[in-house]
């Protein structure tokens, strides 16, 4: 794992659920992930169970979401809103018929993974947002990876996080991280501060509290420094 130096604020270490593949869910019985994946299949047995299936179609699938008949009705129109989308689940993985399954019970178990949009030509690639608020791109050394789709979602997910203080006057925060290969962050700090202990926090806090997907196949490192840009009200220099 990389080194951070101290800076403004102490290193703080996060503890997420690890974030996972289909394929890799059979190595993770009895412990819980997020797994991560493009839906195969979502099929509901004549028993009223719903099965969303991840790396194939039955019986080849190599994952399944379960929702049984009890829960139907918190998971109205699953099919059309989930099947061939890239989707997040979360649970305690546990083997049914030699195939790795996660039971969910609530809808938040079950999430479309949002991925930000190309802007059209001749748009804005950075438009503002409401509020003031924006994430920019993370920089960082791809060494040769694809890192396309990563980053929209990175920059979906920390938005929804990012939260400044309502008192806090505007300014901009450059934070630099370690995400890991699973897309777990092990360390977070404040690299140039904003001037505002609350705002360069609500930085902080808002990566902390994201789940990223895990690291493109190619990238060829077991984690990437990164360095990315936070900005409240006003657009950074």
């Amino acid at each position: 794992m990389i080194a951070l130096l101290p800076a403004a604020l102490s290193v703080f270490a996060v503890a997420a659920v690890p974030s996972i593949t289909p394929a890799e869910a059979a190595s993770h019985v009895g412990r819980e992930v997020i797994v991560e994946g493009t839906v195969s299949q979502i099929v509901t047995t004549v028993n009223l169970t719903t099965h969303v299936n991840f790396g194939g179609l039955y019986p080849n699938h190599v994952f399944t979401a379960t929702i049984f008949k009890a829960r139907q009705g918190l998971f109205t129109g699953v099919r059309e809103r989930f099947e061939g989308k890239l989707c997040r689940v979360q649970g305690t993985v546990r083997l049914y018929r030699g195939k790795p399954e996660i039971v969910i019970d609530q809808p938040s178990q079950l999430r479309l993974v949002e991925v930000a949009a190309a802007a059209p030509p001749g748009a804005s690639a950075d438009p503002e947002p409401l509020g003031g608020l924006r994430v920019e791109d993370p920089r960082f050394d791809a060494r040769g990876a694809d890192f396309g789709e990563w980053v929209g979602s990175f920059k979906v997910t920390v938005a929804r996080q990012w939260r400044a203080p309502g008192d806090a006057a505007p300014g901009t925060v450059d934070v630099e991280l370690v995400v890991e290969r699973d897309g777990s962050m092990s360390a977070v700090r404040v690299a140039e501060s904003s001037g505002s202990l609350a705002l360069d926090r609500a930085a902080t806090s808002a990566l902390g509290a994201s789940r990223f997907l895990p690291l493109p196949e190619a990238y060829p490192a077991g984690s990437v420094m990164m360095r990315v840009r936070l900005a409240h009200g006003g657009r950074a220099e």
